[in-house]
Formats: structure tokens, sequence, C-alpha cells
């Protein structure tokens, strides 16, 4: 190279650099050094598929333009457009090639940004769209590999950023991200669809049993507190799973799925994963019309409750009363309350509501202890929301119903879902100290879907507690499901804790319940919800 040609390389703007036959590096100009972070000196000599991040090129290189990624000697990534101008010797065969490189690396991350989220930095629906699109274009190999969607929906996430803050909210979600994180294996996808939604690919699956095994890992990992400005948090979350199967089926159908499958767990009770079932799709709710309505229910005098009664298995005697709230609307009549219950936690509607059960049931009770001088120990099971239980003046409040209805404080038992409770129990210590100071007791339900322990609830004062009646279903036909309450029963019996066994609706379950020393129940099979005037009936033959 003259001296004229080697000012005009060493003076250009762009990366220079000459390759040998063998794609070795013959001569690189300062701005090539410089851009790949050494000297030219640690440049010449090298094979230019040390710098690629990729495997090593064929000998000869075409003439072309790469979009190309190299890496730095201090390891960062250098993206460049590599225009590429081979040469042949006399005998036209290939002897190297001259290659310009333009450093496109800010590009290349402003385009990053657009694709992954800027606060978990976790890839965007756009990439998870074009990763499933890859997963679902794929063959199916011989093994007969799936893959699967986990769509995931963080519970009562508004309630964070409402009460403490987005900032907070933020952290959060981060937590989360890196959660998610640590919960797949090596090469599956995870990326934060929108808001407080994120979606797990799981790919090379043996079975769907892989990808549910994954969504429990999820549901227990949220289960960890997490600190955050001096606040102890625990967010749990509902989880779909759809299965990436069906040639007609493109990337938004699959998500479609797994968002339908999530929102059949949220209604569910949340903390919990839901299948998707392409036989049983969710029906559309009318839910402006439900909030409207609801918002009149209470002043209209729509509501009712009924009490369903909690029996000993022995001998079928009563033990106590739980108060469920009924609404007939007057146009639709008798609204369930799997449709309207979700929509007025959701719009904060249950925190009138369920005052108004709470006081509804003392005043009631009361009115049937004046009269009928129930034996002690009988006492009214009340469901407390979990908004209802984060309430600043939640204890003034209870004491304010109980001053009004003249009920006996040790009459009252207040129950709260397992998942509310943990993910509540450690910032509202003081409420329940408070509470049993007051002489209420308190009730864990839905035991077993919120999936923490009870050495856990042991360390709060918790007196009994009710195993979700999913798990009741399960007795005598899933052996999962009967080991699980077998091993509740004992646990608890040591602790010293009571339980209650609901969704009871057959023989052969009370008859299991009973042979594991499960002394209460209540279900269908015992009794179904009654009445006040038949609840009080009841009553009369035990005072």
């Amino acid at each position: 190279m003259t001296d004229a040609y080697r000012q005009i390389v060493d003076s250009a703007t762009t990366g220079i650099a000459a390759l040998d036959a063998r794609n070795y590096i013959t001569i690189a100009n300062p701005q090539m050094a410089d851009m790949l972070g050494c000297t030219i000196a640690e440049l010449t000599g090298r094979s230019l598929a040390e710098f690629l991040d990729y495997p090593t090129p064929a000998v000869s290189i075409p003439r072309d333009q790469y979009d190309w990624k190299l890496r730095r000697k201090d390891g960062a990534d250098l993206w460049v457009i590599a225009n590429i101008t081979p040469m042949n010797d006399e005998k036209g065969e290939y002897a190297g090639a001259v290659c310009v490189f333009t450093d496109i690396t800010e590009r290349k991350l402003a385009e990053r940004q657009l694709v992954h989220d800027a606060l978990t930095g976790l890839p965007t629906r756009p990439l998870l769209l074009d990763r499933l699109a890859n997963s679902l274009a794929r063959p199916r190999s011989s093994s007969g590999s799936i893959s699967a969607i986990l769509y995931l929906d963080l519970d009562r996430f508004k309630l964070v950023n409402d009460s403490l803050g987005h900032a907070v909210g933020d952290k959060l979600l981060v937590i989360v991200a890196r959660r998610l994180e640590l919960c797949v294996r090596p090469g599956d996808f995870v990326a934060r669809s929108g808001g407080d939604e994120f979606v797990l690919l799981l790919e090379e699956l043996k079975t769907p049993a892989e990808a549910e095994t994954v969504a429990v890992r999820v549901l227990q990992e949220m289960l960890k507190p997490a600190v955050l400005n001096g606040h102890e948090l625990i967010v749990t979350a509902s989880i779909g799973i759809a299965l990436c199967a069906g040639q007609s089926k493109t990337p938004e159908d699959i998500l479609r799925d797994a968002d339908t499958a999530m929102y059949r767990a949220k209604a569910s009770g949340k903390a919990r994963l839901a299948w998707f079932d392409p036989h049983a799709p969710l029906q559309p709710v009318d839910r402006l019309r439900i909030e409207t309505d609801l918002r009149r229910a209470l002043d209209r005098g729509e509501f009712w409750v009924e009490y369903q009664p909690i029996m000993r298995l022995q001998d079928r005697s009563l033990f106590a009363y739980e108060a469920l709230l009924r609404w007939k609307h007057p146009q639709r009549g008798a609204v369930s309350p799997v449709e309207f219950i979700p929509v007025a936690e959701e719009t904060y509607q249950i925190l009138p509501i369920g005052w108004w059960v709470l006081e509804e049931a003392c005043r009631t009770f009361h009115d049937w202890d004046s009269r009928l001088e129930i034996p002690d120990g009988v006492a009214m099971h009340v469901n407390l929301s979990g908004l209802q239980f984060m309430e600043p003046d939640l204890i003034e409040r209870i004491e304010n119903i109980l001053e009004r209805t003249s009920l006996d404080p040790g009459r009252l038992k207040l129950e709260i879902t397992e998942t509310v409770f943990i993910e509540q129990a450690i910032s509202n210590r003081a409420s329940l100290a408070a509470l049993k100071d007051l002489g209420v007791r308190l009730v864990v339900d839905d035991f077993g879907t919120g999936h923490s322990s009870l050495s856990y609830l042991s360390r709060f004062p918790v007196e009994m507690l009710k195993i979700a009646g999913s798990f009741v279903a399960g007795l005598g036909q899933d052996t999962g499901n009967t080991e699980i309450v077998r091993a509740v029963l004992n646990l608890s019996q040591r602790l010293h804790m009571q339980v209650i066994a609901e969704g009871i609706e057959t023989q052969e379950q009370s008859d299991i319940l009973s042979e594991m020393r499960c002394t209460l129940g209540q279900g269908y099979l015992l009794s179904q919800p009654l009445k006040a005037s038949d609840a009080e009936l009841l009553l009369t033959y035990i005072a």
C-alpha cells in the first residue's frame, strides 16, 4: 500500500480492514482498532472470526453488505454494517477481501429499547410474538416435544400503586421479573406483556405436566416477601396455561387462549393456575351493567344474607353458621356471587357491602341468642375481604359494629382467604393482635390454594382453618388431594388448630374425612345455605 493510500485509509471515519485468503487481518486502520477497543498491532494477524458473535464464516466471503455484531476487546457488543469487497488472484480464486465497517451500535441499542421493556429489561410483546411465531412454525421433533404459554397477571397490583405509590409498584415489577427468570429453564422465554402482566414461553416440553410444574414454581416464588421502602409485601399471581398447538393457531390466538385461562384462574379465587379449555370458554359478562347496578343495590335493599351450617361430622350437630351474601336483581333475579363478587372487589364496592354483611350477620345472631339462649361455642362466621382487612380503621369499625349490635365478640369469627392472609399478615400484625385482644377469632379460608404452610400460619393468632373445597372434591379419587388433606389434618392437630373441610358433597368424602379424624365440615351434603328463618329454626333444636 502506497503512502498516499495509507494516509487515506488511516484518516477514514469508518473502520477498514484487509483480509488474506484465510480471512486473517493483514491491515487495519486506527478507526477499526478504536471500534474494537484495541491497538492495530493487536488486530493484525488475527482471524476476523475471533471478533464475530457467531460461528466462523466460510473461507470465501462473497461481495455483500452484512449487519454484524462484533465483540470488542472489553466484551461489549459492537454492531456494524460491514461492506465486503472480495479480491481474487490471477487464477480467479479468492485471495482475501477489503472490509469497511460502519458503527451502528447506538441505532441498534435504540431499536432494542423499542422491543425491550425499559423498566424490567425483559422482551416486550413484539419480540414475544416473533419468538412465538418461530415456535409455531418449527416442525415438531421426533421426540414429540411441545411448547406452552404461561400468561401471568399479578393479583391486586393496583392496590400497591394506590396505597404505596407507583415508584414502589415499579420496584415490585422488577423483583417479579427477576423471580420469573429464576423459575424457568435455560432457553425458556420471559417477556413483559404490559402493565403487571408477564408471559412465559416454555419450549421442548415432554408433557403438559411440565408446564404446570413451572407454573406452581412461580406461584410459590411469588409468596416470598419483598421488602420495599420499609413495607414487607407478598404479591400473588393468577396464571393461565395454553399449549402452542393447532395448525390454524396464530401467535395472537395462543396468547388469547392463555389470557382467557388466566382470567378463569383469577375468577376462581386468584393465586391459582388454570388451563385453557376450548370447550368451556368464559362467558362474557356485562361488567359495566353489573358495576352500575351494584352501586344502587345496597340502597335499594336488594342484598340479603343466607346462613350455611358448619356441622360436626360425627353426629351432624350444628357447630356454627357462615354468613353468605346474596343479590336479587330486580330484572335478572338471583345473580351468582361468582359473577358479582369479583366486580365488587375490583371496583372497591365490596367495602360498603362487606361492612353491611358483617353488621347484618352480627345483628341477626344476637337476635337469635337473645330469644333462644344459644349454647356457648356456637358462633357466626363472616367473610372479610382483602380490602376490608387493609382498612386503617379496621379495628374501630369492628368494635363499632359489635357495640351497635350488642354481639359478644367471642361469638364472631372472621374468615380471611389464605391468599389475602399471607399477603397482609406481616404488615397487619398489629391488627391481628388487636382482634385477638378484642375476643374476635380468625379463620383462614380456602387453605391450600395459596401454597403457604401451617408452620407459617402458626406464627399468627389463627385458631381455625378451612381446607379448600377443591381438595375435598378429589377425596377417594385423586391420591394427591387425599394425601394433601391428610397432611394438613395431621399437622393442624399437632398445632392444636381446628379444621373445617368445606365443599363436602358426597357421603364418601364425609366418611374419608371422618377416618382422617376431621371433626368439622360444611357443604351441600350436610346442608345448603338457609334463609334466616330456617337457620333460626335449626337453632331451636340445640337451644
